[in-house]
């Protein structure tokens, strides 16, 4: 669930609960997504997925460095992340099919990351994205 709306559900040891925060210092803003297990501890299926998470954010930041195009770290989190879905057994196919159809999306609609700026979720321009120009919002 990408959102959950209501938020008067009581929490159970085994659920997961999901933490969006965000903050603004200077007029920009930004914010941060965390899960955590509402028991301390993950199922082994919670913690499957945790490490999967995990890899994909490491092989994003590895992305991360002078030189690289804007979108690398999200195309280095998205092939984890489709990699591991396959592992996982919650996708079909090969990687490269996983990766053309969009299959993985049904788990993972977003982006690794969005813009920083006046508003949490401030946009860049299509043409910027398009061409892989950096933004100084990046």
């Amino acid at each position: 669930m990408l959102h959950y709306v209501f938020n008067n559900a009581p929490l159970s040891a085994g659920d997961l609960l999901l933490i969006d925060a965000g903050c603004e210092v200077d007029g920009y803003a930004c914010d941060i997504t965390r899960s955590f297990p509402v028991g301390g501890r993950y199922s082994g299926a919670q913690r499957a997925v945790y490490e999967l998470v995990l890899a994909a954010q490491l092989a994003a930041i590895d992305k991360v460095r002078p030189g690289n195009k804007w979108n690398e770290p999200h195309d280095a989190a998205v092939r984890m992340l489709a990699q591991g879905m396959l592992d996982l057994k919650l996708l079909r196919g090969s990687l490269d099919e996983a990766l053309e159809k969009e299959t993985y999306k049904r788990f993972y609609m977003h982006r690794t990351g969005h813009w920083l700026g006046l508003d949490v979720h401030d946009a860049a321009s299509t043409s910027a994205r398009r061409s892989g120009a950096r933004s100084s919002r990046a």
